[in-house]
């Protein structure tokens, strides 16, 4: 389903695949180091011995040994995720982790302790979640009817469905450079009707 790639280890890569749970590239090597049904993986930005992997409708784990051991950091997250649950590390402090369920919640300790930063007030899982590069503040997510943005870190969103269509968002990528420039991928057979540009964080597609 995912993968993740160290930035400061080329040789460490954490996969997630179907039946077959999370493995690990470490120097040339697999390992098979979680069960399941392996979903979205991550490796911190700074050290690559934290490892996150993540099992099926948001079952999040850490490795803080290089992938030896994992323990659940998800516990305290009373929601369900989507079947492949998104989540990624803070681009500017990488103890931050950001994660989609029916709300957006986060950890300002890589996972030790959440906490909620929205109030969707909906039954609908997040799909879809990216926290812009340049300014950690800008966070857009999307569940199976709406498109989000928040300009604060979180507590206050703006819904911009307007100008997509009905469709899932099932991917969200941010310019590296600029907050408001975002793309998004949808779901669907049709033509023309695949991937939006906003140049203005969402305000128009």
């Amino acid at each position: 389903y995912r993968l993740g790639c160290s930035p400061t280890d080329p040789s460490r890569v954490i996969t997630g695949a179907q039946d077959n749970g999370m493995n690990l590239l470490d120097g040339g090597d697999w390992s098979h180091v979680l069960g399941a049904d392996g979903m979205e993986g991550a490796i911190d930005p700074e050290d690559p011995q934290i490892i996150y992997g993540e099992q099926q409708y948001g079952g999040l784990y850490r490795s803080d040994d290089g992938g030896q051991n994992f323990f659940n950091i998800a516990g305290q997250i009373g929601e369900q995720g989507a079947w492949v649950t998104p989540f990624t590390i803070d681009p500017e402090d990488p103890q931050i982790l950001v994660a989609g369920y029916n709300n957006v919640w986060k950890s300002f300790d890589r996972g030790d302790n959440w906490e909620p930063q929205s109030e969707f007030d909906t039954d609908l899982t997040i799909r879809a979640l990216a926290i812009a590069p340049s300014n950690n503040d800008v966070i857009y997510c999307a569940n199976t009817a709406s498109f989000f943005r928040t300009t604060v870190g979180g507590s206050d969103w703006d819904d911009l469905s307007d100008g997509l269509p009905a469709n899932v968002v099932t991917a969200i990528a941010v310019d590296p450079t600029d907050a408001a420039h975002i793309f998004v991928s949808v779901s669907g057979y049709t033509a023309g009707v695949k991937v939006f540009e906003s140049t203005d964080a969402g305000d128009s597609w």
